[in-house]
């Protein structure tokens, strides 16, 4: 069943498959082919991003969303408070 609700989870890439530590949850994402898209400026301001590509991008690709995990990538363009800062919001698509 599709929920309405948004479920945030903060993860990490792990190699080994030894138990989580204590209060932590180990989260599979199945392989999955994404669309991804260039956020600039704060995280605040993302839904700008991401109202563009449910209701702009994905409209029009001729992509469908697979209703998997939406991923957000913090990697070494991520400056806190910094409007020229970039992560990076992908989408699971078919």
């Amino acid at each position: 069943p599709h929920s309405e609700l948004l479920e945030y989870t903060a993860a990490c890439v792990v190699t080994e498959s030894s138990a989580p530590p204590e209060g932590m949850v180990a989260l599979e994402v199945p392989t999955a082919r994404y669309a991804r898209f260039r956020h600039q400026g704060l995280p605040t301001e993302l839904n700008n991003t991401i109202s563009y590509i449910y209701s702009g991008w994905l409209v029009h690709s001729g992509y469908m969303h697979t209703y998997g995990a939406d991923l957000v990538m913090y990697g070494s363009e991520y400056k806190p408070g910094d409007h020229s800062s970039a992560i990076y919001y992908s989408i699971p698509i078919r």
